[in-house]
């Protein structure tokens, strides 16, 4: 099993997400992490709720057992 990292370069691809709306209510803040499934992000809530958001890499995504996986986490 790989070690979860913490990125603080801004040249990570991962980093392209941050200020991108998800859900039309969630506006991802930063990067807090990334491992070999995800990556987890500080957001803000449309109302200034602020939680931790995981998203799935694309090339785990496409993987019906992967997502599965995710789900019952």
């Amino acid at each position: 099993m790989g070690q979860d990292t913490f990125v603080s370069s801004g040249d990570d691809p991962l980093e392209r997400r941050i200020g991108q709306v998800i859900g039309g209510k969630w506006t991802l803040e930063s990067l807090l992490g990334s491992g070999g499934m995800a990556a987890v992000y500080a957001a803000r809530h449309s109302i200034g709720k602020r939680h931790a958001i995981k998203i799935l890499h694309p090339h785990v995504a496409r993987q019906a057992e992967a997502r599965a996986r995710f789900d019952q986490e």
